[in-house]
């Protein structure tokens, strides 16, 4: 293992450190227009190193394993030029449990006929052509620290999204596994061209405040974002709306979000942080109340409690965020509302004020007018303008079903997100 070496070469000159491998089979698979290409199968590895020496640390990534020497050497000279401060904890030995959630290799060619299938599927309904990308990994994790931790393991994940195009109107679908069994693009590419064709003649609204239904693509954008402002580092930077509020009421009773370190499909899982802490289950929002930061072992212990397994490269961050489904189903979502609009995807997401939690992004794809409980017609041109505290607080309904998002856009955590019903929501005109 190239850990090994990198352990040997920075033992004598450091007081802890943390090293993971990360040795990557990639397989990217791209298509637009009905045309399958394999855009590349790479082969990458690289390493993480976290060290400590007094109160100074350090933490390098290393893409040039030929190099490594000079790579450890640049570490170790940075690592004597940084100003003191607080300096993390690594774990101490522990054993680290891999859940059974992915496969052991790659199944590419079935994941490929998947796609093709998919495609041929999404064209059948009609559309004018596609655009997408399938990526998949097979990833050898290797975990090494100065506290005697050691630990290999190998993750699989499958990661599809497809927009479809027809007239003026677009629809995007995803699908997210982590096991070739549950990988079902076609379910994502027949969304796509079904939302497409729906919406190819959009007309334009009037600025003003609507009731909104966020389909999971665009719902897994906030909980992310609500996930994110939850790690202790953002509240205490003030890059969150969560600051003082342990234990408050942020959302209707209704509303739970758990971080997962480790989950079926939840293609961020890992046993292990980058402090060697062993990932565990975080409850953030329990019946609408926000009941806990997510931790690494430096703003643990400014706050006085336990690192939750969260520690990252900069700042503990969420590994795989769940919202639990509700008891609603869409179509008694669509009847409880008098005007407002059914928005399944957004882009370009922006901070106005993270400390209040301001934000806007563009609606991206199909829209749905709704008027007196019916949809009436596709919509175009409109921006979402709201606050991440309000918008927690006007949902309404939430639907039973849930299922993952993430893609390279807007959702880069896992979210597992159900459709939500959100009351007096700004949309505007660009």
């Amino acid at each position: 293992m190239i850990a090994d070496k990198v352990k040997n070469l920075i033992k004598n000159s450091v007081d802890q450190f943390s090293i993971i491998e990360n040795d990557v089979d990639e397989y990217i698979v791209r298509f637009y227009s009905g045309q399958v290409s394999i855009a590349a199968k790479n082969k990458v590895l690289y390493l993480q190193m976290l060290a400590t020496k007094g109160k100074k640390k350090v933490f390098k990534v290393i893409t040039d394993v030929n190099s490594l020497e000079n790579s450890v050497e640049d570490a170790l000279k940075i690592l004597e030029l940084t100003e003191e401060g607080e300096v993390p904890e690594i774990y101490p030995k522990a054993s680290y449990s891999s859940k059974e959630i992915s496969d052991k290799e790659i199944e590419f060619e079935e994941a490929l006929n998947k796609v093709i299938n998919s495609i041929e599927q999404a064209y059948e309904l009609g559309i004018d052509r596609t655009a997408g990308i399938a990526k998949l990994y097979k990833t050898k994790f290797y975990l090494l620290t100065s506290t005697g931790n050691e630990k290999e393991e190998t993750r699989t994940d499958y990661i599809y999204y497809i927009r479809a195009f027809k007239g003026n109107g677009s629809g995007f679908g995803n699908s997210v596994s982590t096991s070739i069994k549950r990988f079902d693009p076609s379910v994502a590419a027949t969304e796509a061209a079904e939302y497409a064709v729906k919406s190819e003649a959009p007309k334009h609204i009037s600025e003003g405040k609507y009731n909104v239904i966020l389909s999971p693509p665009i719902a897994s954008t906030i909980f992310e974002l609500v996930a994110e402002m939850c790690s202790a580092y953002s509240i205490d930077v003030g890059f969150s709306f969560l600051k003082d509020k342990i234990g408050e009421f942020i959302a209707p009773k209704e509303l739970n979000v758990t971080d997962y370190g480790q989950i079926e499909d939840g293609v961020n899982s890992r046993s292990f942080d980058d402090e060697g802490t062993p990932t565990s289950t975080t409850k953030l929002i329990e019946s609408g109340r926000f009941v806990s930061a997510i931790h690494n072992s430096i703003t643990a212990k400014k706050w006085g409690t336990k690192t939750t397994g969260n520690a990252g490269v900069i700042e503990p961050s969420p590994w795989n965020v769940v919202v639990e489904g509700g008891n609603a189903d869409i179509d008694e979502m669509i009847k409880e509302i008098k005007e407002g609009v059914f928005i399944t995807n957004n882009w370009y997401t922006r901070f106005n004020n993270y400390r209040t939690g301001e934000f806007s992004t563009i609606i991206r794809d199909a829209a749905f007018y709704i008027k007196n409980g019916e949809i009436s017609h596709p919509v175009a041109n409109i921006r979402l303008s709201d606050s991440l505290p309000r918008l927690l607080n006007s949902i309404k309904m939430i639907s039973q079903n849930t299922r993952w998002i993430k893609w390279w856009g807007e959702v880069v955590t896992p979210v597992k997100s159900p459709y939500i019903l959100v009351d007096g929501t700004t949309l505007t005109v660009p």
